[in-house]
């Protein structure tokens, strides 16, 4: 007989679990925040070196300092935990000064303790942060990272660069990075563990390099691709990308692929690549016109075989016609989840061809759909939803007319949810709950 638990009938040590995924994944729920709902979350977090083990340190504009009898506390409440460290800046390129005393201030706090991961969030002096990089240069017990983020940077003194290669080449154990191609270059081949990877300012020969060489990644997020062949980064390192066609690279661990903020989108590149596993894909704020962008997705669905095993899209201010975007969603026959946000061109043609029924013997448009995402598309009206709802969730027949054995021919199936701006269509027409 089943009875109903609360969260407090749960033990210290799963609440504390819970506690810590949520708080490695969101800065919303900052373990003392935690603490102060009930007195037991406060006796468990305060009990839970773990979850202090996670520090976030804001460095704000010039004249706010850290608070570092805040964070003194914090980490004698993490013991000997190795530690996440966070660290937040948005500061103009006259508050570099002032964000360095900030940081040597914090520096001799966090050097008594073992670290995990870094990751600097904002856009940085990346000079302002060379004693957190000499200190993992030079304590690589202490310091081995599984992660390593490197945010948006600018005012790069020449040895700065040459840091951080060091400290990316004795760092094996990292398994998530993030940081642009220029300071990854003489580096690609070592990091056997890497699964999870982000790149910036990078071409397309840099892309395939650092695929070709980290067997067990399965995220790639690629941002400012570069269309050139040959270029020059601003540190003397030669970036050269080869003229022709380059062998098929089959990447055997790929799952998700996310490529954003281009001028330039390398189609040539996604033809090379061989994605046996993937599954999700988006593309974001990919910023050339219509015209462009047709004739890159007419491209695009010629020669990248893999679309075809894409269960997951996501389109987010992309400048794409209707026509092109209902011919991208015919070459995705497993779809399974698509999400259009911010698409201007975006009306009553997309529901449309998705609701509506095809003549004997041909598939629906996206027959394995699950779930439909509308956001900030503001051409859609309540009732071009609404319709879709009909067609996909209400419409489906509960028995299989005779001879027919797909299916998919005669109705989709699996549609479940239809959400427009957070609002669930599908619970708004059907009354489910």
């Amino acid at each position: 007989m089943l009875t109903s638990l609360s969260i407090h009938d749960l033990p210290a040590e799963v609440v504390a679990t819970i506690f810590f995924e949520i708080t490695e994944r969101s800065e919303k729920y900052e373990c003392g925040n935690l603490a102060r709902v009930c007195w037991s979350w406060n006796d468990i977090v305060q009990n839970t070196p773990k979850l202090w083990s996670r520090i976030i340190v804001t460095i704000m504009e010039q004249g706010a300092s850290i608070n570092l009898a805040h964070c003194k506390r914090h980490l004698e409440k993490a013991k000997q935990v190795p530690l996440s460290i966070v660290i937040r800046s948005i500061l103009d390129p006259g508050q570099t000064n002032s964000s360095r005393r900030d940081v040597q201030a914090l520096c001799p706090l966090l050097i008594q303790h073992r670290w995990r991961a870094l990751s600097l969030v904002g856009r940085n002096a990346l000079d302002t942060f060379e004693p957190l990089f000499r200190h993992i240069i030079d304590n690589p017990q202490a310091c081995k990272l599984s992660s390593l983020h490197l945010g948006a940077y600018w005012s790069l003194s020449p040895a700065t660069p040459l840091l951080v290669r060091r400290l990316l080449a004795q760092t094996s154990t990292i398994t998530d990075l993030a940081v642009p191609f220029e300071l990854l270059a003489p580096t690609y081949g070592l990091f056997p563990r890497l699964r999870n990877f982000q790149g910036r300012y990078g071409s397309e020969t840099e892309v395939l390099r650092i695929l070709r060489e980290t067997p067990q990644l399965q995220s790639l997020r690629l941002s400012s691709l570069y269309p050139i062949s040959l270029r020059q980064d601003h540190m003397g390192v030669a970036m050269v990308s080869s003229s022709g066609p380059e062998a098929l690279c089959r990447v055997e661990a790929v799952e998700y692929l996310d490529i954003d903020c281009s001028l330039h989108v390398p189609g040539s590149l996604l033809s090379q690549l061989d994605l046996p596993k993937i599954h999700t894909l988006r593309l974001s704020e990919l910023r050339w016109g219509y015209q462009a962008a047709d004739l890159w997705i007419e491209s695009l669905m010629g020669n990248v075989l893999w679309l075809a095993r894409i269960k997951s899209f996501t389109l987010e201010r992309v400048r794409v016609s209707e026509k092109l975007l209902i011919r991208i969603l015919q070459s995705l026959p497993v779809l399974k989840s698509l999400t259009l946000d911010s698409q201007e061109m975006v009306s009553c043609r997309i529901t449309k061809a998705l609701s509506q029924q095809p003549p004997a013997e041909q598939r629906w448009l996206c027959p394995y759909l699950e779930e439909v995402r509308f956001t900030l598309c503001t051409l859609l009206k309540e009732d071009d939803l609404k319709g879709l709802v009909e067609a996909r969730v209400r419409g489906v027949p509960a028995v299989m007319p005779t001879g027919v054995t797909d299916p998919n021919l005669v109705s989709p199936v699996g549609l479940r949810k239809v959400v427009w701006n957070d609002r669930d269509m599908t619970e708004e027409v059907l009354g489910t709950g």
